[in-house]
Protein backbone atom coordinates (compact mmCIF):
# COMPACT_ATOMS: atom_id res chain seq x y z
CA UNK A 1 0.00 0.00 0.00
CA UNK A 2 1.11 3.47 -0.70
CA UNK A 3 0.33 6.90 0.72
CA UNK A 4 -3.37 7.63 0.27
CA UNK A 5 -4.34 3.96 0.13
CA UNK A 6 -2.68 3.36 3.49
CA UNK A 7 -4.36 6.41 5.03
CA UNK A 8 -7.77 5.35 3.67
CA UNK A 9 -7.31 1.82 4.97
CA UNK A 10 -6.47 3.01 8.50
CA UNK A 11 -9.28 5.60 8.52
CA UNK A 12 -11.77 2.91 7.52
CA UNK A 13 -10.47 0.56 10.20
CA UNK A 14 -10.75 3.29 12.86
CA UNK A 15 -14.29 4.15 11.81
CA UNK A 16 -15.35 0.50 11.99
CA UNK A 17 -13.74 -0.02 15.40
CA UNK A 18 -15.33 3.12 16.84
CA UNK A 19 -18.73 1.99 15.60
CA UNK A 20 -18.16 -1.44 17.17
CA UNK A 21 -17.19 0.18 20.48
CA UNK A 22 -20.33 2.33 20.42
CA UNK A 23 -22.46 -0.72 19.70
CA UNK A 24 -20.77 -2.60 22.56
CA UNK A 25 -21.49 0.32 24.90
CA UNK A 26 -25.15 0.26 23.88
CA UNK A 27 -25.26 -3.49 24.49
CA UNK A 28 -23.71 -3.04 27.95
CA UNK A 29 -26.36 -0.45 28.82
CA UNK A 30 -29.11 -2.90 27.91
CA UNK A 31 -27.50 -5.69 29.95
CA UNK A 32 -27.01 -3.37 32.96
CA UNK A 33 -30.67 -2.29 32.81
CA UNK A 34 -31.77 -5.94 32.77
CA UNK A 35 -29.47 -6.77 35.69
CA UNK A 36 -30.92 -3.88 37.71
CA UNK A 37 -34.50 -4.98 37.02
CA UNK A 38 -33.82 -8.57 38.06
CA UNK A 39 -31.84 -7.46 41.12
CA UNK A 40 -34.73 -5.21 42.19
CA UNK A 41 -37.20 -8.10 41.81
CA UNK A 42 -34.96 -10.40 43.86
CA UNK A 43 -34.55 -7.74 46.54
CA UNK A 44 -38.35 -7.34 46.69
CA UNK A 45 -38.62 -11.12 47.19
CA UNK A 46 -36.18 -10.94 50.11
CA UNK A 47 -33.08 -12.47 48.52
CA UNK A 48 -29.67 -11.22 49.72
CA UNK A 49 -28.30 -9.88 46.43
CA UNK A 50 -24.74 -9.16 47.63
CA UNK A 51 -24.26 -12.74 48.76
CA UNK A 52 -25.69 -14.05 45.51
CA UNK A 53 -23.39 -11.82 43.40
CA UNK A 54 -20.34 -13.00 45.40
CA UNK A 55 -21.29 -16.65 44.80
CA UNK A 56 -21.65 -16.06 41.06
CA UNK A 57 -18.30 -14.21 40.94
CA UNK A 58 -16.53 -17.09 42.72
CA UNK A 59 -18.03 -19.61 40.30
CA UNK A 60 -16.92 -17.53 37.33
CA UNK A 61 -13.36 -17.29 38.71
CA UNK A 62 -13.20 -21.08 39.22
CA UNK A 63 -14.51 -21.64 35.72
CA UNK A 64 -11.90 -19.32 34.19
CA UNK A 65 -9.14 -21.07 36.20
CA UNK A 66 -10.29 -24.43 34.81
CA UNK A 67 -10.20 -23.07 31.30
CA UNK A 68 -6.69 -21.67 31.80
CA UNK A 69 -5.45 -25.02 33.15
CA UNK A 70 -7.01 -27.09 30.38
CA UNK A 71 -5.88 -24.84 27.55
CA UNK A 72 -2.91 -26.34 25.79
CA UNK A 73 -0.50 -24.12 23.99
CA UNK A 74 -0.79 -24.47 20.27
CA UNK A 75 2.53 -25.39 18.82
CA UNK A 76 3.16 -25.21 15.15
CA UNK A 77 5.05 -28.09 13.74
CA UNK A 78 6.70 -28.33 10.39
CA UNK A 79 5.16 -31.78 9.95
CA UNK A 80 1.97 -31.72 7.85
CA UNK A 81 -1.30 -32.54 9.55
CA UNK A 82 -3.32 -35.60 8.67
CA UNK A 83 -5.77 -33.48 6.71
CA UNK A 84 -2.97 -31.96 4.63
CA UNK A 85 -1.53 -35.40 3.99
CA UNK A 86 -4.90 -36.65 2.69
CA UNK A 87 -5.29 -33.59 0.46
CA UNK A 88 -1.81 -34.11 -0.95
CA UNK A 89 -2.59 -37.77 -1.63
CA UNK A 90 -5.82 -36.82 -3.47
CA UNK A 91 -3.92 -34.32 -5.62
CA UNK A 92 -1.34 -36.95 -6.53
CA UNK A 93 -4.10 -39.43 -7.42
CA UNK A 94 -5.79 -36.89 -9.70
CA UNK A 95 -2.50 -36.08 -11.41
CA UNK A 96 -1.67 -39.73 -12.04
CA UNK A 97 -5.17 -40.38 -13.42
CA UNK A 98 -4.81 -37.41 -15.79
CA UNK A 99 -1.45 -38.73 -17.00
CA UNK A 100 -2.94 -42.17 -17.64
CA UNK A 101 -5.85 -40.68 -19.60
CA UNK A 102 -3.51 -38.61 -21.74
CA UNK A 103 -1.29 -41.61 -22.39
CA UNK A 104 -4.29 -43.78 -23.35
CA UNK A 105 -5.59 -41.08 -25.71
CA UNK A 106 -2.27 -40.73 -27.48
CA UNK A 107 -1.96 -44.52 -27.84
CA UNK A 108 -5.47 -44.76 -29.31
CA UNK A 109 -4.64 -42.05 -31.79
CA UNK A 110 -1.50 -43.86 -32.89
CA UNK A 111 -3.43 -47.11 -33.45
CA UNK A 112 -6.33 -45.50 -35.27
CA UNK A 113 -6.41 -44.90 -39.03
CA UNK A 114 -4.66 -41.77 -40.17
CA UNK A 115 -7.00 -38.88 -40.72
CA UNK A 116 -7.71 -37.83 -44.24
CA UNK A 117 -6.89 -34.31 -45.19
CA UNK A 118 -9.96 -32.44 -46.24
CA UNK A 119 -8.05 -30.07 -48.46
CA UNK A 120 -5.68 -31.36 -51.08
CA UNK A 121 -2.13 -30.22 -50.92
CA UNK A 122 -0.83 -27.58 -53.31
CA UNK A 123 1.35 -30.15 -55.09
CA UNK A 124 -1.70 -32.22 -56.04
CA UNK A 125 -3.43 -29.08 -57.29
CA UNK A 126 -0.45 -28.30 -59.52
CA UNK A 127 -0.33 -31.83 -60.93
CA UNK A 128 -4.06 -31.85 -61.66
CA UNK A 129 -3.86 -28.39 -63.15
CA UNK A 130 -0.94 -29.38 -65.34
CA UNK A 131 -2.73 -32.47 -66.59
CA UNK A 132 -5.79 -30.48 -67.52
CA UNK A 133 -3.76 -27.96 -69.47
CA UNK A 134 -2.02 -30.57 -71.67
Amino acid sequence: MEGKEKIGYHKGALESLINERNELGRLLQIVDALIERHAKELKDEGVNIQKYIEEISEQAEKQSEKVEKTEKPVKKSSEPTEQKKRASKRRENRRSKRKKRRKNRSERRKRSKPRRNRRKSEEEDVEIGGWLED
